[in-house]
């Protein structure tokens, strides 16, 4: 099948004189069905790559019922197209019974009415119509919720987002006796959340309490498509608490002889280029196999807090870590905003307001602190007294910003100075926001801090920076309201 290769007389051939053994070779193969209808659509040869067979092998085998465990979970590196095979499934499994009934779920917005559409426009195409006659219901203007006349009540499609929106959603078909549809997950969470312990508490417990309870019959499967992110994701989840339900494959970017798993698309060198400058990238998206954070990590996710709402602060510091070069391979200029509150015990937490980070050079360096001065209104300013702070304190203390704080590190290391602020972590007084446009990259640099110097770390300079500052005892605060 790997060379399997279409023509364009051989589709028009079938469209113009199909035959009932066309239908049933297409029917009966996941494989053929994906070769000849992608052809047929998209005038190309389907690229089968080795992984693309074992993904094939396990979908096929679900809807034969052939499979060993109730559900399916299918790990693949970023940009293998699972969503692409999935669509296929589906309309495949249509091809078969008209009777199924599928939820297909998805964080994103464009993954829900993308498959949706592409699935439906498979059957609208003249290769499947020919093949299948299949006709869809009179469409009502739904794009993600449609059927094929006469089939069961109850059948079809429903593409929604994973939480509300599976509601009142239903997967399998009680009235069919065999397999019925499934309940599809693909991409479960948006890899910018991947680090947001309160944004995979909610996957699980939406999968948990609401979409497993959605399935109609004893046999009807979930299958999962996304990447392994991180040891606390929907992966983990499944591997700790349903381990007897799930079979799990994990599709490798690169290869255990070190080759890469589709070598025209990933070249093997530009995989260990990525997996050389940032690791823990490469081993969740790409392997499947993530780092453990909280070994070699200095900062504990669990220790972190959040908060929905800023509350009113008692004072608001900005700690700035400066760099003077903006080529790809120099560090950030970083600006971390914080607030200190006193808590009912009368000691302080600190709330992390705003992160801004980018590489400018020094003129807008210096536009950039006096912006978040006006909008932020600091009782201080922590500038680090090296690169571009040695120019930037005295100039702008030269035009009047009093409130400058030149800080000194000192001969400690960068591991050294997180010490006291990772304590602080720990007794949970420091809070982050829980959603935030900055997050995301803010906790990839926190939680994989190790203090060696290889990655960037500028935003986790200006934390230690702030804590280690704000653990020393300080002049009374001044309330800031805004």
């Amino acid at each position: 099948m790997k060379n399997l290769i279409i023509t364009t007389e051989q589709i028009n051939e079938m469209i113009e004189n199909p035959s009932p053994m066309h239908s049933l070779i297409l029917a009966s193969d996941l494989a053929t069905f994906i070769a000849y209808t992608h052809f047929a659509i998209n005038g190309a040869n389907f690229q089968f790559q080795d992984f693309h067979f074992i993904v094939i092998k396990k979908l096929q085998a679900i809807v034969e019922q052939k499979n060993i465990k109730r559900n399916l979970a299918v790990c693949m590196p970023v940009g293998a197209g699972k969503t692409l095979l999935i669509q296929y499934f589906i309309a495949w499994s249509f091809a078969r019974s008209m009777n199924n009934a599928y939820v297909y779920a998805s964080h994103s917005a464009t993954n829900i009415v993308k498959l949706s559409r592409e699935v439906k426009d498979m059957f609208a195409h003249k290769f499947l119509q020919s093949l299948f006659k299949l006709k869809l219901k009179p469409d009502e203007g739904s794009k993600t919720n449609w059927s094929f006349q006469g089939a069961i009540n109850k059948t079809g499609l429903l593409a929604c987002a994973i939480g509300s929106g599976i509601t009142g959603a239903d997967s399998g078909n009680p009235n069919v006796k065999g397999y019925s549809g499934a309940a599809v997950l693909d991409d479960v969470i948006d890899a910018g959340k991947i680090r947001r312990p309160l944004a995979l508490e909610e996957v699980n417990t939406n999968y948990d309490e609401k979409i497993a309870t959605r399935r109609r019959t004893p046999r009807t499967p979930t299958i999962a498509v996304m990447q392994k992110f991180n040891l606390d994701d929907f992966i983990s989840w499944i591997e700790a608490n349903e381990p007897d339900d799930w079979e799990i494959v994990k599709i490798k970017a690169l290869n255990d002889d070190g080759t890469s798993f589709w070598e025209s698309r990933y070249p093997t060198i530009e995989l260990k280029k990525i997996r050389d400058s940032n690791p823990f990238k490469f081993y969740a998206q790409y392997q499947q196999d993530p780092i453990k954070e909280d070994g070699s990590a200095i900062f504990n996710k669990k220790s972190l807090a959040w908060y929905d709402t800023l509350p009113q602060m008692d004072s608001i510091t900005d700690s700035w870590d400066t760099a003077v070069k903006v080529k790809q391979v120099n560090d950030y200029s970083v600006c971390s905003i914080w607030g200190e509150k006193k808590n009912n015990v009368g000691v302080k937490d600190f709330y992390l307001i705003h992160v801004w980070r980018d590489k400018v050079l020094y003129p807008a360096l210096k536009a950039k602190y006096k912006n978040i001065a006006s909008l932020y209104k600091p009782n201080r300013s922590l500038i680090e007294d090296k690169s571009a702070g040695e120019s930037l304190i005295p100039d702008l203390k030269a035009e009047g910003f009093k409130n400058i704080k030149a800080i000194q590190t000192g001969t400690q290391d960068k591991a050294e100075r997180a010490a006291v602020p990772s304590e602080i972590m720990n007794q949970g007084r420091v809070f982050l926001p829980k959603d935030a446009p900055w997050l995301d990259d803010f906790l990839d640099e926190l939680l994989t801090f190790t203090g060696d110097g290889k990655r960037h770390d500028d935003q986790v300079d200006t934390l230690t920076q702030f804590l280690n500052w704000a653990n020393k005892p300080q002049a009374a605060f001044k309330i800031i309201t805004f």
